[in-house]
């Protein structure tokens, strides 16, 4: 069985991009790179289409980068219409003070950036109960990243 799977981190260059493909990697996730530089984002799309897409890391509503270590100016919004203009179709959104504590998505914060920047969004971060999946459905969110939840036995996939 084929697990499609997305893969982000330290991807700078488009020479990375297709490095990633070539080993099967079904869809690259930036963040870093295209947060300093949107034509870079907008290059990865011309070239490979709806397999590139955004990763928005936010601490306190302000993106986050290289890694999550160092703050900007710029909110998650700004950014998100910012690479929707460049052509960005999806999003994975981590409000990162929620990442890892197994405390419930931000649904609030989620459902708006995919309503203002008309990104889908892939909610990140505290998903931890099949209630939080129910609710970014309700809301009309594109999906969701399972991680500790998974791993602490919280969720079981069979179920879900």
């Amino acid at each position: 069985m084929k697990i499609p799977v997305q893969l982000g981190g330290g991807i700078r260059t488009i020479k990375d991009i297709e490095e990633r493909l070539r080993w099967g990697v079904r869809r690259v996730i930036l963040g870093t790179s295209i947060c300093a530089n949107p034509s870079f984002a907008a290059q990865a799309v011309r070239e490979f289409g709806d397999r590139v897409i955004a990763g928005i890391d936010c601490r306190n509503g302000f993106v986050s980068v290289k890694g999550w270590v160092e703050d900007t100016t710029m909110t998650g919004l700004e950014l998100g219409k910012t690479l929707y203009g460049a052509g960005i179709r999806t999003a994975v959104f981590t409000d990162i003070g929620r990442d890892g504590v197994l405390a419930g998505a931000n649904f609030e914060v989620s459902a708006v950036m995919q309503a203002q920047t008309e990104l889908q969004i892939i909610a990140s971060g505290g998903v931890s109960t099949l209630r939080d999946i129910e609710e970014l459905k309700s809301r009309g969110l594109y999906g969701a990243i399972l991680g500790k939840a998974l791993y602490e036995g919280m969720l079981d996939l069979n179920k879900l």
